[in-house]
């Protein structure tokens, strides 16, 4: 019996009847079954919330100098750091009460060795509620000293508080400006390396000007004589 060769058309007419059944069933890898009551869901996101915490930087800051998280176990050694960025936790903060919100709502307590100020001088406050985010420009620079920072909204009682120390020129983070610090920032110099916490003005870069800053605020500060401020609400 002589071989049947099939051409293109012969395959594609065969492969045809198959679908229809009038052959073997054809692959359902090609044309996939859908079940007709089967309904197509849309996955819908949930919205990332932000993450709770402070940053804070100097304006006069290089740009290549990013935002420093802010760690009450940790000094703040810079001596121009005027923007603080808070990010308010979600269950004590909702976007509503942050759009109602004043400056006056926003109360910084500072101690120092000269004595307590009830509430440091800010002088723009930028709210952005749906982020649960709020911006502090300050109107000078955190000056040594222990701070509370209050978010005093909806009651006498802050809502919620955050506490730090500045105080200028402790690149250890020892809690004192002191000769260790000077002799530290004077290697690094020498050796031709880079610590932002030893780069007191935040420029970038490390020169003698962050040497001179930290010697000149040696034996200024020493968090054990100073009380941590208590914030109190308008």
């Amino acid at each position: 019996m002589p071989r049947v060769t099939l051409g293109r058309v012969e395959k594609s007419l065969v492969w045809a009847m198959a679908c229809l059944g009038l052959l073997s069933s054809c692959s359902q890898s090609v044309f996939p079954m859908r079940d007709p009551g089967a309904v197509e869901q849309t996955k819908v996101l949930p919205r990332v919330l932000p993450t709770p915490g402070v940053e804070i930087r100097g304006t006069a800051w290089s740009a290549a100098v990013p935002s420093q998280p802010l760690d009450s176990q940790t000094t703040i050694p810079w001596n121009n750091v005027d923007r603080i960025s808070a990010v308010l936790d979600p269950n004590n903060a909702t976007p509503a009460a942050l759009a109602s919100m004043r400056a006056e709502d926003l109360v910084l307590a500072h101690s120092s060795l000269a004595g307590a100020v009830a509430n440091v001088g800010v002088r723009l406050v930028t709210i952005l509620p749906d982020d649960y985010r709020i911006e502090i420009t300050l109107a000078a620079p955190l000056a040594s000293g222990r701070y509370a920072l209050a978010l005093c909204f909806g009651g006498a009682a802050p809502n919620q508080q955050v506490v730090f120390a500045v105080v200028q020129g402790d690149g250890n983070a020892d809690g004192f400006a002191n000769i260790g610090d000077v002799l530290m920032t004077r290697s690094l110099l020498g050796q031709g390396e880079y610590d932002l916490r030893h780069d007191i003005d935040g420029s970038g870069t490390m020169d003698s000007s962050d040497w001179e800053d930290a010697r000149s605020e040696v034996g200024s500060t020493s968090l054990t004589l100073i009380e941590q401020p208590v914030p109190s609400c308008p």
